[in-house]
């Protein structure tokens, strides 16, 4: 199990990004839990757990895959964890 912390830049609110980062996951099936959430500096910050190849799928959608926003850039971190600290996905 792993968790992966995303800090998406660019222009990211306000354009249904955190919307569809939800409806993949739930669309494509993926067993990810976690939270995003609208920063105050204008980025979108996510919270993601589950498998390696969950979590790549996951990483490759949120860089281009929200049609109405423009991602400039991507940072990302990647750790093991124990156990899940979400039992769902939410959007704050």
């Amino acid at each position: 199990m792993l968790r992966m912390n995303i800090t998406v830049k660019g222009h990211v609110q306000k354009v249904g990004y955190r919307y569809a980062i939800y409806k993949f996951i739930q669309d494509q099936e993926l067993h990810i839990t976690g939270e995003i959430k609208n920063c105050p500096d204008g980025t979108v910050s996510l919270i993601a757990e589950g498998s390696l190849e969950e979590l790549k799928s996951l990483h490759q959608y949120c860089k281009s895959g929200v049609e109405r926003a423009t991602v400039r850039d991507i940072q990302q971190e990647l750790n093991p964890i124990d156990s899940r600290s979400y039992n769902d996905f939410i959007i704050y």
